[in-house]
């Protein structure tokens, strides 16, 4: 005894889905797509018409100003630059203002300060613990060497 449901009824389960999803945080419509394609109710044509909705009703935000504000609180944690675009390439939004080259470095001395807690790396086994700690926060390498070189000459 299979029931097959309305059109109507799965446009409703698909909202319902995607509301869910939203009252956590903010979505990308690539995001909302990834999600709700795994449900076996899925339809192109329904999520189109539902993202149109949910745009219109503005529970969808600006895709850039999502990927600006998603950029500024990882660079609040101390994150790199080659990170955040990264982040953004995953959730399909669009790439957010380029972070000055000195910004990003007084973010890599905070993490810096904050990780080693003003130890400066002495041997070349301790500088490469702090070029690869740097490296995973996504900074670049040119961020990575002027940081390890401005520490040595502070030594």
């Amino acid at each position: 005894m299979t029931t097959e449901l309305s059109e109507k009824e799965i446009y409703f389960k698909l909202k319902a889905s995607a509301l869910r999803l939203l009252v956590r945080r903010d979505h990308s419509t690539a995001e909302l797509k990834a999600k709700l394609s795994r449900k076996p109710f899925f339809s192109h044509d329904l999520f189109k018409a539902l993202i149109e909705e949910l745009r219109s009703l503005r529970y969808l935000i600006d895709e850039q100003v999502l990927a600006d504000r998603l950029a500024s609180g990882w660079q609040f944690q101390g994150k790199g630059q080659r990170y955040i675009q990264l982040q953004l390439k995953k959730r399909g939004l669009p790439q957010a203002q380029v972070v000055s080259h000195e910004a990003q470095l007084e973010a890599a001395k905070r993490f810096l300060e904050k990780k080693f807690r003003g130890i400066t790396p002495k041997t070349q086994t301790e500088r490469a613990k702090v070029a690869r700690s740097l490296a995973s926060r996504g900074f670049s390498t040119t961020v990575v060497a002027t940081v390890l070189n401005q520490a040595r000459r502070n030594q």
